[in-house]
């Protein structure tokens, strides 16, 4: 199979219809990804295209593209702006973002982010998870690659990359989908549930364990395990350790949190509203004003460096502002998500990403 390593690469210059190639700027399992300029458009804008060579084994842009049209409704994603193929790739074009809160985490101090930078990404990645989970879909790979951080103070990340999500609503009844044994494993092995490891199908409880993981990395710069180096090691460490253990680098109202998230059930709503309760508590009570993310005290030099557009934001509001904010706009899941009528044959494959496996993704 070609991993993204040993994929060609269009060159500088290159046109995709109306697009030119201006650089190549990150690889996943089933393409490339570009920032390109509509050569039909004068104001010379950068947009980010994910192509997928039509040559490639391995095929999921297809189903990534009607997931994020399904998406097109909700703030907390992309927007698709155009889509297309043409005799080497099929693509889609999307705004361009900054750097995914992975990247931006290693070029913070200490290589994690400060409490209020850590407790507000937590905040704002769960809730773009509950607003995926809305429209009737699980995510199966969640991780801090896959959040991207923009210029916008209100919504500072959009969740990216559906090449494995999946509909948990039967297209058929409109129910929930049934557990399953056997479904095999999904997702990248550092940040997958144990219900992963043991291949059981995934739900909406999965995609939150998956985030609270993720938050250990963005408090502490790492999780307590190896990931996809040695997997048994990962897996055993994931079931061996305590709440409190695991929990020891992150404000105390997150045992609460890891407790509630592993007392879930298959089919079990997560309470998302008092996850979102439980992290302002630990802002109300950890963080003073102002409240800034960790990247506005770099240089533009040192954000050039690390993003493809500037992540200059308006000044932050004063705290009754922001509390008002909070109270007006909650997501909110209803009993019942909406069921969708799209086909999801090929999303129980695993994909393949730069430095890991069918199996696993790093």
């Amino acid at each position: 199979m070609t991993d993204s390593k040993n994929r060609p690469k269009f060159e500088e210059g290159t046109e995709v219809d109306k697009y030119r190639i201006i650089k190549h700027i990150g690889s996943g399992g089933f393409g490339d990804i570009y920032t390109v300029v509509d050569t039909t458009a004068s104001d010379n804008k950068h947009y980010a295209m994910k192509v997928e060579y039509l040559e490639a084994e391995k095929q999921g842009l297809v189903d990534e593209i009607a997931f994020l049209e399904q998406l097109q409704d909700s703030s907390y994603f992309p927007k698709l702006l155009d889509k297309g193929q043409n005799d080497k790739c099929r693509y889609f074009v999307m705004d361009l973002f900054g750097p995914s809160v992975s990247n931006m985490r290693r070029a913070c101090e200490g290589r994690h982010y400060s409490n209020y930078s850590m407790l507000r990404l937590s905040l704002e990645m769960a809730k773009c998870i509950e607003e995926f989970h809305r429209h009737g879909f699980v995510h199966r790979d969640i991780k801090p690659a896959n959040f991207l951080i923009r210029a916008n103070r209100e919504r500072p990340v959009c969740l990216i990359d559906f090449g494995l999500s999946k509909s948990y609503i039967n297209q058929l009844t409109g129910e929930h989908i049934p557990f399953s044994r056997d479904a095999g494993f999904t997702g990248t092995c550092r940040y997958a549930s144990i219900n992963a490891h043991d291949s059981f199908e995934l739900s909406r409880r999965d995609d939150m364990l998956s985030w609270f993981y993720s938050v250990i990395e963005l408090a502490e710069g790492r999780v307590p395990w190896p990931g996809s180096k040695d997997r048994e090691a990962t897996e055993q460490l994931k079931r061996r350790t305590r709440a409190a253990d695991l929990c020891s680098g992150l404000p105390e109202e997150f045992i609460d949190i890891y407790r509630r998230l592993r007392a879930l059930d298959f089919e079990e709503v997560p309470q998302y509203s008092h996850i979102y309760f439980l992290i302002q508590k630990a802002i109300d009570r950890l963080c003073t004003p102002p409240f800034l993310f960790d990247w506005e005290s770099f240089t533009p030099e040192q954000v050039a460096h690390i993003s493809e557009i500037p992540l200059d934001m308006p000044p932050p509001r004063t705290d009754s502002m922001a509390r008002l904010d909070r109270n007006n706009n909650e997501v909110s899941t209803p009993e019942k998500p909406k069921a969708d009528n799209q086909k999801n044959e090929d999303l129980n494959q695993p994909d393949v990403a730069e430095g890991g496996c069918h199996a696993c993704r790093i």
